[in-house]
């Protein structure tokens, strides 16, 4: 075979498999992953390194502070929300029993996501204990009517157990973020 002939044969064959590739792309790939044929028409936003915490004798819910972003959408939107944030957990060295905090992403007038972070100890260690954790939460609503809608994040616990328990966004031991996405998307 010329050299001529090992070009255009690799030439081809890229060609052939660029080709290929779009068509699975645009046809084939978006009936596996139907998330993949959302159009994002907007994105805001927050990130903050503030600190926060809530005791855990905080039973009724609270925004967490520098969490609430207002988007406008368009009619027969949807609005995709994402919360995350790195943090602790304080336990008091008296627990014995269980610790539970929720952390809810609103989007006010249409619904929730809540996401549970518990601790349970039956044995009352005795030593106060730090434990990292990691939060994050995702939602995404139905079409929307065109319009303002807030999305907020709040947290609270479920009840005061046996000592100062807490559940802390704070700055002390490094530099954790946490941050809100809010997107409308079709």
């Amino acid at each position: 075979m010329s050299g001529k002939g090992i070009v255009g044969s690799i030439i081809g064959s890229i060609v052939g498999s660029v080709a290929i590739m779009t068509l699975l792309t645009i046809f084939v790939i978006p009936m596996f992953l139907p998330g993949m044929q959302s159009i994002v028409l907007q994105s805001i936003y927050v990130e903050t390194s503030s600190s926060a915490s809530i005791p855990d004798s905080q039973v009724t819910y609270q925004k967490i502070p520098d969490t609430e972003i207002n988007i406008t959408i368009k009619q027969n939107s949807k609005i995709l929300a994402t919360f995350s944030a790195e943090g602790s957990m304080t336990i008091d060295g008296t627990l014995n029993g269980a610790v539970n905090f929720y952390v809810a992403l609103v989007i006010e007038g249409i619904s929730n996501r809540t996401q549970r972070i518990h601790f349970y100890d039956g044995t009352g260690y005795g030593a106060t204990r730090e434990f990292a954790v990691n939060l994050g939460t995702t939602y995404q609503t139905i079409d929307l009517p065109a319009g303002t809608y807030t999305v907020t994040v709040y947290w609270k616990s479920d009840a005061d157990a046996t000592g100062s328990n807490s559940l802390n966004l704070s700055t002390f031991a490094g530099n954790r973020t946490r941050g809100l996405l809010v997107q409308e998307i079709i």
